[in-house]
């Protein structure tokens, strides 16, 4: 292999490990219902060679970002350094337009497992960029002041072929 070429860089940007379990979709088939694995391992790789001094995480769209609920889980480990507990606002920014959207997340403070989510707001980006399930995002933490939190949003698709 020539995985010795690349350079070595730290990893601060962190993988959402966790799959939440999903009950079945039942809404109408719209185009291949399951992603090719291998589709979708294209856009978490592509998504992987992202670096950023800025401290980000990645996530790969399921059925609860995009469409029934409408919440997208924030990795543990971003969430554990820089939210705070309760709720703040968020502002998405799109990579490239500059195009902004406010959405609030809220992190839960009790339990040993304090899950943080994106939501008010969330539904309105994803569906004004056509986020589907298996597309992945990069979210680079640009801003955090108090319980507001500045966020570049970088979108990968599965089938895109960039060159």
């Amino acid at each position: 292999g020539n995985s010795s070429s690349a350079a070595q860089f730290p990893a601060i940007g962190y993988q959402e490990t966790e799959e939440e379990v999903q009950p079945p979709i039942s809404t109408r088939p719209r185009g291949p219902q399951r992603l090719q694995a291998g589709e979708k391992a294209k856009a978490l790789q592509r998504a992987s060679g992202f670096k950023s001094q800025n401290p980000f995480f990645t996530v790969a769209m399921q059925p609860s970002y995009v469409s029934n609920g409408y919440r997208l889980a924030i990795p543990l480990d971003f969430s554990r350094k820089y939210l705070r507990n309760g709720s703040g606002n968020a502002i998405l920014s799109m990579v490239g337009d500059g195009k902004t959207w406010l959405t609030k997340y809220h992190r839960e403070a009790k339990g040993t497992n304090p899950r943080a989510k994106l939501i008010d707001g969330w539904k309105t980006f994803a569906k004004d960029n056509n986020l589907e399930i298996g597309d992945v995002c990069v979210f680079e933490m640009i801003n955090s002041e108090g319980y507001q939190l500045s966020l570049n949003v970088a979108i990968y698709k599965p089938q895109e072929d960039q060159t």
